[in-house]
């Protein structure tokens, strides 16, 4: 499966109701955890492991989920924020039917287009989202949220603006900002952000796996392209983590399965071709070793 587009995180997460958009770039509605929960089967189910490729924020105003985000696992409670980033794995575990919110997708495109803090930020800052993407809100907070996705909306709507875009822009910006400040007093500093040397490495093996993990399943070649040891390697993961190198690879081999094996036209060979195991066998056995289930037992699951 491909990095998700808009319209395809818009279907998966609310369906078409109560969604206005601009484009394919951008979309603002509410998403709802009986929807989601009343299409869980199939290709197209939202707990389906998916790839963004888009900006995708959550006011989550009622209910809980677990969330997988690159293969770590969250809690997201009522009355908080969420923040996926484009390029992130995602998997919904498990979400209330009461789960309910507010919900922003900007397209990598949308973002491209116009010169922000947003796409300009240094990695420092976007390692900081990465590492806390749940924010809990106290009321005054959620109201402000609420506000600027509300903007959002507004000019989302006003289909005879000539320049409908750039206010699009204007308005995205404004709702950053005050998330920022928001992020910002959550999280105890005025400072930016700034990256050890263990954080820089964690983040370039992540695009690495992200990269690689479908040909590459051993320890050594992140090593190398990290010009560092492999027992160095895993050791820095178990401290930024709590997880081996190999429970990382292994957890992106399987997310990348999963997603492969819910795409019908490819048989369970295939599969393992692409994902580059030796055999069929082989890969079955790894399957089954971790998930509990052999390939096609999950594909008819």
């Amino acid at each position: 499966m491909s990095n998700l587009p808009l319209l395809k995180i818009v279907s998966l997460m609310c369906g078409t109701s109560a969604v206005d958009s601009f484009r394919d770039e951008l979309a603002v509605g509410e998403f709802s955890g009986r929807y989601m929960l009343a299409i869980r089967e199939g290709e197209n189910s939202p707990f389906s492991p998916m790839r963004l490729d888009a900006l995708v924020m959550l006011l989550v105003e009622e209910g809980s989920a677990d969330i997988q985000i690159d293969y770590a696992p969250f809690k997201v409670e009522a009355q908080s924020f969420v923040t996926l980033m484009p390029t992130h794995m995602i998997q919904l575990m498990r979400i209330d039917a009461c789960l309910k919110g507010k919900m922003l997708i900007v397209s990598r495109d949308f973002l491209d287009r116009f010169r922000t803090g947003i796409k300009n930020r240094s990695v420092a800052n976007y390692m900081e989202a990465r590492k806390n993407p749940i924010t809990p809100l106290g009321k005054s907070e959620i109201e402000v949220v609420h506000q600027g996705i509300e903007r959002v909306r507004e000019k989302v709507k006003i289909k005879g603006h000539y320049y409908q875009r750039e206010a699009l822009q204007t308005a995205v910006v404004a709702l950053c900002i005050d998330l920022a400040n928001i992020f910002v007093h959550h999280r105890g500093t005025l400072s930016t952000p700034s990256l050890s040397r263990k954080e820089e490495l964690f983040e370039q093996f992540l695009q690495l796996l992200h990269t690689h993990c479908r040909e590459h399943h051993g320890v050594a070649f992140y090593a190398s392209q990290l010009c560092i040891s492999p027992q160095y390697l895993s050791m820095l993961l178990r401290e930024q983590t709590g997880k081996s190198a190999n429970k990382w690879i292994d957890d992106a081999v399987l997310m990348e399965a999963k997603m492969l094996l819910k795409t019908p036209q490819l048989s369970v060979q295939q599969v393992a071709e692409q994902l580059h195991f030796s055999d069929q066998s082989t890969f079955g056995k790894f399957f089954k070793k971790h998930i509990g289930l052999s390939p096609l037992e999950f594909r008819r699951s």
